[in-house]
């Protein structure tokens, strides 16, 4: 699931429906320690994408990333999509693909 800046809304409507999904992923998450603990105490899996090394956007992850349980930490590329930043130039013409 995938929540950008929708965070009381969402948490709503996945509280309501959440004891009839078998597993949960909250996918690209860039969220706040209380939105982090919040998923997960709904025993929630966490993605990260790049942004965790990111430091324009994404240095707070780098402090939320150690509440998140192995068991529950889901490490994701988001290619082809999300070229990084430091990629050769010709590079990020072209699609990301993980190696």
């Amino acid at each position: 699931l995938h929540e950008r800046d929708a965070f009381p809304k969402f948490y709503e409507i996945l509280c309501r429906h959440r004891l009839r999904l078998p597993a949960v992923c909250v996918h690209c998450f860039t969220g706040t320690k209380d939105e982090l603990d919040a998923y997960l105490e709904l025993d929630c899996h966490i993605g990260l994408t790049g942004w965790v090394c990111d430091e324009r956007r994404g240095t707070h992850l780098r402090e939320l990333v150690r509440r998140i349980p192995l068991h529950r930490l889901m490490i994701e590329t988001d290619a082809p999509y999300i070229i990084p930043r430091n990629a050769p130039r010709e590079a990020r013409r072209n699609q990301n693909e993980p190696a």
